[in-house]
């Protein structure tokens, strides 16, 4: 109601051509933006989905429709993703996953860009089917996770972000487990949570990157590196590909008939 009251004023005392509705996180702003239309007559231009200026984005009023009704919005999810991920990053990215080398700096990464397309809060509902499954305590605390785990990577030292074995090794030589539990320890102390905070996402890295390895084995990821836009297919497929589009070569041989000349 407070949005239409000072679009009114202002469409009143001023005159424009256009509004912007800032703090667009919720779908029940849905509302705001009819009410302001309704009593300006003036087009709704921007949208803000955060605090910064880069979180104003164009309003697209059957998009939103789309987000209210729980039906998803692909298309703005879409153009997230390509402005925010660097294409040859990612794939590099996803090399290092399949060979199980994902460390935390491309961790740091992954976070950034999820945020760069409006948190992860943003991008779930954006998905067909999500908005009404989560709760906003549940993004609440998806969010609230999320920060966490960046400040406790942005405490360890250079040598631990590029070799996560230092920090989430448990098994093996007692010496380097024992270095390892020391690490997590002083690492506690540096990003001011709790041992078990720390150890809870250790747990969490190494079984992300070990369904990495799993999800990824076998998969073609130079295809996908070449063109963004070609589905992620097995090695095994593409070999298959290659081989029936390979043209047979014409085999050699001269003409000729049957029967004996003279």
């Amino acid at each position: 109601q407070e949005a239409a009251t000072l679009t009114a004023r202002f469409n009143q005392d001023v005159g424009i051509t256009g509004a912007i509705l800032t703090k667009m996180d919720g779908d029940t702003r849905g509302g705001a933006a009819l009410s302001v239309r309704g009593v300006s007559g003036k087009p709704i231009k921007f949208v803000g989905v955060g605090e910064g200026m880069d979180d104003l984005e164009p309003f697209f009023p059957d998009r939103m429709a789309s987000r209210i009704l729980g039906l998803g919005d692909i298309q703005t999810l879409i153009e997230k993703a390509q402005t925010a991920m660097d294409f040859d990053k990612a794939a590099q990215i996803g090399k290092k996953m399949q060979k199980g080398d994902f460390d935390f700096d491309d961790f740091i990464l992954q976070s950034q860009s999820v945020r760069k397309m409006g948190g992860m809060g943003g991008m779930l509902k954006m998905i067909p089917g999500m908005a009404g499954k989560i709760t906003d305590e549940m993004l609440f605390e998806a969010e609230k996770r999320m920060k966490q785990t960046e400040i406790i990577v942005n405490a360890m030292t250079e040598e631990e972000r590029k070799n996560p074995d230092l920090i989430v090794r448990v098994g093996g030589k007692k010496e380097l487990v024992k270095e390892a539990t020391d690490r997590r320890v002083a690492l506690a102390k540096k990003s001011g949570v709790s041992v078990d905070e720390i150890d809870r996402f250790v747990i969490e890295f190494s079984n992300m990157r070990r369904m990495m390895v799993q999800q990824l084995k076998g998969m073609d990821l130079d295809s996908t590196a070449n063109d963004p836009n070609a589905p992620m297919i097995t090695m095994k497929e593409r070999l298959a590909q290659e081989k029936k589009a390979r043209k047979v070569k014409p085999s050699r041989g001269g003409g000729g008939g049957f029967g004996a000349s003279r």
